[in-house]
């Protein structure tokens, strides 16, 4: 088997230090993977350590810019992960534009789904780019085939904004590297300080708007002229919050007499920056993860932190926390470390110990198994025909599907349309179940259900939301609505296929199946796509520009074979000896009040089959 990463959108600090630890401690072969594929820019690959099963290639488009890049995952990706037979693709980078499955990505930036974050950048370029990036990774992530998180809150933020909360999903932490380990760190009592001889409070992180580095210089310059004898070095690449630093230096230290802003340093040298502290500070408002908090953990610095975003997560009850936007409350957390020795001695010693929940091999581990899981898992779906590999990677999300939008609108109107027909105790079938959301409308009715799918995942799923209904009235059943020899003749008072029939090789097999199992007079409830849909055509139209562009838009539309008129959808129920008693025009997308003046989406049929052949 092989694996596909595309790093094309891996550029800098944390990506490409995940990207090389992934790598060196993987085992890949462990998990039934031969060869690792990546493509990338010279910046990252001349880091990647070179192994016999690491196939590096070198693209000369991913050190160029973004536009570039995303021209190379439109036009190229595809074929080359096709060319090297990838089995799955990795995308650390967040988002893909191609059409290779499966493919899992990472959530390494929280920022865009922060909406109160991404305000901080209001009237800015950058603000413009947090919402593209918002809309970019939101398909992607949508299009996946599975995410990885990298903390439980990051993973509860970025499926609310999605509104796709049962999409398969892992939270894999990142590690820390080894040479960070400092347990033998010595703490001074605090009357060990003085002016000559300051506490060194250190904070390393990018200088951006949601840092708040500005801050904690407050807080600083608030010790100092409270007597205490503190200095800050202030460690990072200066970004679009420099200003607002510069600002804070200018105001409360112009001598730089007890701040200190060094820059940027490198990677293989922080271990001496964080060996050269006495106390860390993190001033986040926004993490996907915390990599710098886990790095001073692993120090052995005691440490006061930011109470907002993931941060508690990883850092759990090892560190005094405070609001970062408050520099009565930065001050006051750092004021209670400086004076308590025994207080930094004990946060420093819990830090360490908890860093070690965390190592790169164990993410390398955990990794390569969930890659291993979602190719298998996709393998074997792929045994089943197209309308039901479809739905199968889409059950996890199914339910929710239906609590708002269009499906919540087809819920109601199926509430209705069953009020009609429905009696107590009657057998029914659900064909295409899916979850079971219109299979508990059956139930919560009165009746009898068999509720039946292909897919095995969508069944699972229903098998959960339904537990509270006993086997009398419900047991599900793995079938092919085209030939289902398990279900006996005329046994069933009814059948429902909501949104079946289009996806099916062979619809007509099935209307032979519907009328084989219902009894005389047996009623069959279905709808199918209009052929004279709005909705429909103008998302043809869209998917087959986008597509152009290697943009998978509408996916169903690959699926969803066969649309109807209402006469020929009269003629086909005709030819099988149903009667059709009522058929209804239904959108689901557009609102009522517009209905009239557009053809719908769907049409909605009730036919009863005919007593006499």
């Amino acid at each position: 088997m092989f694996i596909g990463i595309d790093a094309s959108n891996i550029r800098q600090g944390g990506g490409i230090t995940h990207i090389c630890e992934l790598l060196s401690y993987a085992s890949p072969h462990k998990h039934g993977f031969n060869k690792i594929t990546i493509w990338g820019g010279s910046h990252l690959l001349d880091r990647i350590e070179d192994r016999d099963w690491i196939d590096k290639v070198y693209c000369r488009e991913l050190d160029l810019s973004l536009f570039r890049r995303l021209l190379w995952q439109i036009f190229k990706l595809n074929k080359l992960a096709e060319d090297k037979k990838c089995n799955i693709l990795l995308v650390p980078g967040g988002f893909f534009f191609c059409k290779f499955r499966p493919i899992v990505t990472i959530s390494q930036n929280l920022l865009p789904f922060e909406f109160h974050e991404m305000m901080r950048y209001f009237g800015s370029t950058y603000f413009y780019k947090y919402i593209l990036l918002r809309l970019v990774q939101s398909r992607s992530f949508k299009l996946s085939t599975a995410i990885i998180f990298l903390t439980n809150y990051g993973k509860e933020a970025v499926l609310r904004t999605l509104h796709f909360p049962q999409i398969e999903s892992r939270v894999i932490s990142h590690g820390v590297s080894t040479i960070f380990s400092y347990n033998s760190r010595h703490h001074k009592l605090a009357s060990d300080f003085s002016l000559t001889n300051p506490i060194q409070v250190l904070y390393v992180s990018i200088v951006s708007r949601y840092k708040h580095q500005w801050n904690v210089v407050a807080a600083i310059s608030k010790l100092r002229s409270e007597g205490v004898p503190v200095i800050l070095n202030l460690v990072g690449p200066s970004a679009e919050g420099m200003y607002l630093l510069e600002e804070a230096l200018q105001n409360f230290d112009p001598s730089g007499e007890f701040i200190h802003y060094l820059g940027e340093v490198p990677y293989d040298n922080l271990n001496k920056v964080y060996a050269d502290a006495d106390i860390g500070i993190f001033a986040s408002s926004c993490e996907t993860f915390g990599m710098i908090l886990l790095e001073k953990m692993r120090s052995g610095l005691p440490i006061a932190c930011s109470n907002k975003s993931s941060l508690s997560e990883t850092l759990g009850d090892a560190g005094l926390y405070f609001d970062p936007e408050d520099v009565g409350d930065i001050s006051s957390s750092l004021n209670k470390l400086i004076n308590s020795f025994a207080l930094r001695k004990e946060l420093s010693s819990k830090g360490f110990s908890r860093s070690n929940l965390y190592s790169w091999e164990k993410c390398a581990n955990e990794t390569f198994e969930y890659l291993k899981l979602i190719s298998d898992s996709y393998r074997d779906s792929n045994l089943l025909p197209p309308g039901a590999q479809f739905h199968e990677g889409l059950a996890s999300s199914w339910t929710n599907g239906y609590l708002e939008g269009s499906f919540s609108r087809r819920k109601i109107f199926f509430h209705k349309l069953f009020d009609r027909h429905i009696s107590s105790s009657a057998s029914w079938v659900d064909f295409g179940c899916g979850s079971g959301v219109l299979t508990q409308c059956l139930l919560n009715l009165g009746a009898n259900v068999k509720a039946v799918d292909l897919s095995p995942k969508m069944l699972s799923v229903a098998a959960v939301n339904l537990q509270n209904f006993s086997d009398e009235r419900l047991t599900f059943m793995e079938a092919n609505i085209e030939s289902a020899p398990e279900l006996k003749d005329e046994t069933f008072d009814g059948v429902l296929a909501s949104s079946v029939f289009e996806y099916l090789d062979d619809p007509d097999a099935a209307l032979h199946e519907v009328f084989r199992i219902l009894r005389p007079g047996g009623l069959l409830i279905f709808t199918i796509p209009s052929k004279r849909s709005l909705i429909r055509g103008i998302q043809k139209l869209i998917r087959s520009t986008f597509m152009v562009f290697g943009c998978d838009l509408y996916p169903y539309l690959n699926v969803s074979k066969y649309e109807m008129s209402q006469l020929e959808v009269m003629d086909w129920l005709r030819k099988f000896n149903f009667k059709v008693i009522r058929i209804s025009k239904f959108d689901p997308i557009i609102p009522h009040f517009l209905s009239v003046f557009f053809p719908p989406s769907l049409l909605s049929v009730e036919a009863i089959k005919s007593e006499l052949l």
